[in-house]
């Protein structure tokens, strides 16, 4: 499997892209950028159907229906916004929630989180015009600063299971906190510089990026680190966003090189498939994935940073295909093979044709045979 390019969505500027996002059905795409604005797009023809400008950043967005998405902004404001079809807008309101820039949002059934800096506040029903049901105690600094990197749920299924709610930061590592207390029931890893973080479907995997050595991929239950993945430009303190994909068998990671990279991932090993051309130089870091179960597809979309002012901000929309050889090598292959089956239909011919004869044969002789004897 290999994918293509679909669509190149250019209605941003100069800003650079933070944020792109599919909502939860696949048909949009929300995608935002450091100027503030905010764009969505009908998925499957790449038509920027609304847009909004926001006074500050846009940070961070997450999806908690197909027509509703909750934005993380630079001065600290969530922002909800709906798509009105009906009335073909894009409805939104906002309130002014941390006292640092929202980088990090994500929402499962009762909760959304938010981080900004060393804060971590949960919203009930993604109520954000109300106070937080729930703050979450950050690390004990020590002589380092307190940095949240990443947040991500792990819903577990069933009625029974307590879900878990997991948080990277840049220098305390990841901690897993249960829903029913509140408390840190455990740590995954010692790394410091801890960029971000992505969780397999299944929680069984954790995706752990370094601002100093690429990623590492380890077991979320026993958080033995399984495999490491270097950074392969070297680029000193660069960020590298990684995301799961697949259904927890590939891992999609931005680069500082102007490519997003797709991996093939398992419990013992990472090799890369197939790197993703944004343009010949700028920094990826905004990445999204999804799996359209409507139509078969999976697609992946990709936000660029210019490391030129002049340059526009682009989003690329990948979509997956069956890989098909081309060339003299596929036309050949093609051929032997129609060669094979005519031979061995002649063969199968020729042969029921023996087949025939000999009954014929065994027949005639029966039927004189058995006139001799009357005889």
């Amino acid at each position: 499997m290999r994918y293509r390019r679909e669509h190149k969505l250019s209605g941003h500027q100069t800003g650079g892209i933070s944020q792109v996002s599919f909502s939860p059905n696949s048909t949009l795409l929300a995608t935002a950028d450091l100027e503030g604005k905010m764009c969505i797009w009908e998925v499957s023809s790449g038509t920027l159907l609304y847009s909004y400008q926001a006074a500050a950043p846009i940070l961070s967005i997450t999806w908690p229906a197909d027509l509703e998405f909750v934005c993380g902004l630079g001065d600290g404001t969530i922002a909800t916004a709906t798509v009105d079809t009906e009335n073909g807008e894009l409805k939104v309101h906002g309130k002014w929630c941390h006292a640092y820039p929202v980088e990090h949002l994500s929402y499962n059934r009762k909760y959304l989180a938010s981080g900004a800096h060393r804060e971590v506040f949960l919203w009930r029903n993604r109520d954000v015009l109300s106070d937080p049901a729930e703050e979450i105690d950050p690390p004990a600094q020590g002589t380092e600063e307190v940095l949240v990197t990443g947040i991500q749920w792990l819903d577990q299924a069933g009625s029974n299971k307590v879900d878990f709610l997991v948080i990277s930061y840049m220098f305390q590592g990841v901690r897993v906190i249960e829903t029913e207390t509140w408390n840190v029931v455990r740590t995954i890893g010692e790394t410091q510089f801890v960029s971000g973080i992505s969780l397999s479907p299944d929680g069984g995997l954790i995706a752990i990026s370094t601002l100093s050595s690429g990623f590492d991929i380890h077991d979320f239950v026993a958080g033995t680190r399984l495999v490491t993945v270097p950074d392969e430009h070297d680029s000193s303190k660069s960020v590298i966003p990684v995301l799961f994909a697949h259904g927890g068998h590939a891992i999609i990671t931005g680069s500082s090189t102007g490519s997003a990279n797709v991996w093939y991932i398992d419990r013992t090993q990472c090799r890369k498939l197939q790197s993703l051309r944004l343009a010949d130089e700028g920094s990826v870091q905004a990445l999204a994935a999804c799996y359209d179960a409507k139509s078969d597809l999976f697609l992946i979309a990709a936000g660029l940073t210019s490391s030129s002012e002049t340059d526009l901000s682009v989003v690329i929309v990948w979509k997956a295909e069956e890989e098909r050889k081309t060339g003299s090598t596929s036309d050949s292959g093609l051929k032997n093979t129609s060669q094979s089956l005519k031979i061995w239909a002649l063969v199968i011919t020729l042969a029921m044709a023996i087949c025939a004869f000999a009954l014929r044969v065994s027949i005639s002789g029966l039927e004189e045979m058995a006139v001799n004897w009357h005889l």
